[in-house]
């Protein structure tokens, strides 16, 4: 959960998440996502947000995209912009590769989806994971529950905000912020893979919580 003026309440998963930027889906939507510039450093948001207010409700201990994701053999990849266009073709996953080297999905028809720990790469923004049986009663109810969740959360007022002040992880405190405000040391930082955050849990599909793969994965 993310407050800013550029962008009001976000609630949402993490899609992608890299030095220079974190992308949001959020929860009332699985075709679109909200990126948050990142200060050239990687450590905060950039202040033309106005991000104050951050709450990371779920984290992930899986270093792979892919266990994020939770596609299976056969099932079908859609693929978004930031606006919700389509970015590529439908395809259907051939194969789940990982290693200590590999991120990817290789679909049916030659394409691999080299992930690095981080998410899709432009012009692709969000993937949205399909099986054969008809999922719109599913989708309608991860809205529902995305609405009530949002409505929970407004509900408790400023207090539930005040415990995750962004400006608390201020680097001059030496400590860094995760792509959602998680504090680290700052060798921490410069050692350890980059967590990125689900801003909270809900029914859809992928919503397994995620953190962002060794860089040396290809």
């Amino acid at each position: 959960m993310l407050t800013s003026t550029a962008h009001g309440l976000t609630i949402g998963r993490v899609v992608y998440r890299d030095q220079t930027m974190v992308r949001i889906m959020p929860d009332e939507a699985s075709d679109r996502a909200i990126e948050f510039p990142l200060t050239a450093d990687g450590s905060e948001f950039e202040p033309a947000l106005g991000v104050s207010e951050v709450e990371v409700i779920e984290e992930t201990a899986s270093d792979y995209y892919v266990d994020f994701l939770g596609a299976k053999p056969g099932e079908l990849l859609e693929f978004f912009t930031l606006d919700g266009n389509e970015a590529a073709p439908v395809g259907t996953v051939a194969e789940v590769i990982k290693s200590a080297t590999k991120d990817n999905i290789r679909l049916e028809d030659g394409r691999v989806l080299k992930f690095r720990g981080r998410g899709p790469e432009p012009p692709i923004a969000v993937i949205r994971v399909r099986t054969a049986a008809n999922v719109a009663a599913a989708a309608g109810a991860a809205g529902e529950a995305a609405s009530a969740q949002r409505a929970a959360l407004r509900s408790r007022g400023d207090s539930a905000f005040r415990r995750a002040q962004f400006s608390r992880f201020s680097p001059a405190r030496g400590s860094l912020p995760g792509p959602v405000g998680r504090p680290q040391t700052e060798a921490a930082h410069k050692s350890a893979p980059h967590p990125v955050h689900r801003a909270r849990s809900g029914p859809r599909r992928g919503a397994e919580k995620l953190r962002a793969s060794p860089q040396h994965r290809r």
